[in-house]
């Protein structure tokens, strides 16, 4: 009974400490990711040799944008297509504010509409921040109305980037 005893407490520390591991590596690689797209915003990236996002169809977009936010340390639910109320993936980051993000796959680019939209979902789920994942681009209304409001306007090129970031990818300049 002694034994019993010693090898459940054990196991549930393990478990606790697995946890805990878990959380710091999610913590880790947000903060890197953080880090290196600050780092990298003002950098010329050629990124000549990665697949356009722009042949994903929309559904595919979603599942991409959720995983590249996993690897970025995230927590991710991607809420799907009926009712989604303008937030296609739902982001928590490891300190613990939500962040939520729309795709767009238009052969046209996103309006302004678009984002303030977007400004309205980020205020009903109470995100600190708000992506709109567009291929196609962004108007430059869009891109004015954005500014300064914790809304990141990511067209293929800040995907790209996104990219290398999240995987650590590392190309020439």
């Amino acid at each position: 009974s002694i034994l019993l005893g010693v090898v459940v407490v054990s196991g549930t520390a393990l478990i606790v400490l697995i946890i805990i591991y878990r959380r710091k590596q999610r913590e880790l690689a947000w903060k890197r990711a953080m880090i290196a797209w600050g780092q990298s915003r003002s950098e010329n990236r050629d990124n000549s040799n990665v697949a356009s996002v722009r042949y994903l169809s929309a559904n595919h977009l979603e599942t991409f944008a959720a995983q590249l936010f996993r690897q970025m340390g995230y927590r991710v639910q991607l809420t799907g297509q009926s009712g989604d109320h303008g937030v296609d993936v739902r982001l928590v980051n490891p300190m613990g504010a939500v962040e939520v993000v729309q795709c767009k796959q238009w052969g046209r680019p996103v309006g302004e509409a678009e984002v303030r939209n977007l400004a309205g979902a980020m205020l009903h789920e109470q995100a600190t921040r708000g992506y709109i994942i567009a291929p196609g681009g962004f108007s430059n209304s869009a891109r004015a109305w954005g500014k300064g409001k914790g809304i990141i306007l990511a067209d293929e090129k800040e995907i790209n980037r996104m990219i290398a970031i999240a995987y650590g990818n590392k190309r020439k300049k």
